[in-house]
């Protein structure tokens, strides 16, 4: 974190402007450009600058903070980027100082903050604790690979994907909704389902309503869209959406980047006793349109 001089003109620089002229100088770093562009983010707000995500190398994440500070009007820069080695460490301790998964040779690697964990282990319960270990490494993006059962065929790679809310989503036919909820699996740290509420039409009537869409229907997201599966499965083939078997991830819970708290769901028999009853999932859609609202104004 740092600070700087507080007398530059802010008053001439907004923050957007700010963020853009961030952006065009990083973009002009040819080691950012090729190794780390598309996995931070950059906000501002009143001069502030806020650095989130993951990035391969320490050097890139001096560069990054240094670059910020040049920008006139930028009074300081908040940096929570995480270095992929840093990430690996914190996993590799958090594995050896678990009574169940110490004895193991488990080697672990990262990039971008996508976790794999490597190694064999003689049965299915010891796989599994070594993704909860993983996954309750708070800066941790998603665990995408396990260890293998000894005598059984390897658990394919997982393949994230990271859809926003707001974001539209398509299919064969054009767009036929929009992304209303995210629903994290705290046991990955990784997305397995989106609500998706429908502005589809069946037979020249509009269909109403949220489905439930798993990412295994998703061939593409990016931060402003969805792509479905070509298989020309129409949105409300998909269940409907039960929020009553949804609640807020608890607010202790850190959700993986590039979410923010308060914004996303687990499922019910994942998610801890509520301390406030009043709390629902509708407070939770006016909190998360709030955020929204907020990240468009800095950024």
């Amino acid at each position: 974190m740092s600070n700087l001089n507080t007398h530059n003109n802010q008053s001439t620089h907004e923050d957007s402007s700010i963020q853009a002229e961030i952006w065009d100088k990083l973009w002009k770093r040819w080691e950012i450009r090729a190794l780390d562009i598309s996995s931070f983010s950059v906000s501002v707000k009143n001069g502030r600058v806020l650095l989130r995500g993951h990035l391969t190398m320490d050097s890139n994440r001096r560069l990054i903070e240094s670059t910020c500070e040049t920008i006139p009007g930028v009074v300081g820069v908040d940096n929570c980027l995480v270095i992929d080695h840093d990430l690996t460490m914190q996993v590799a301790q958090a594995l050896a100082q678990d009574g169940r998964t110490r004895s193991l040779i488990l080697p672990v690697g990262s990039y971008h903050g996508w976790v794999g964990i490597g190694g064999h282990v003689p049965n299915r319960s010891l796989q599994l604790a070594a993704q909860e270990v993983a996954a309750s490494v708070s800066s941790v993006r998603g665990v995408i690979s396990l260890p293998s059962v000894i005598g059984q065929d390897s658990l394919p790679q997982r393949h994230p994907v990271e859809p926003q809310v707001a974001s539209q989503v398509y299919n064969l036919d054009g767009q036929v909704g929009t992304v209303t909820q995210v629903v994290i699996d705290p046991q990955t740290r990784l997305v397995n389902q989106i609500a998706v509420k429908a502005i589809d039409m069946w037979d020249g009537t509009p269909v109403r309503g949220e489905y439930l869409v798993p990412v295994a229907s998703i061939t593409l997201a990016n931060k402003e869209s969805v792509f479905l599966k070509r298989d020309g499965r129409r949105l409300q083939s998909f269940p409907p959406f039960d929020p009553s078997a949804y609640s807020l991830a608890p607010e202790t819970w850190q959700p993986p980047y590039p979410y923010l708290p308060g914004t996303v769901l687990w499922t019910a028999r994942q998610a801890q006793p509520a301390q406030d009853a009043t709390y629902t999932l509708e407070s939770h859609r006016q909190a998360a349109g709030a955020a929204r609202k907020e990240e468009m104004v800095i950024q």
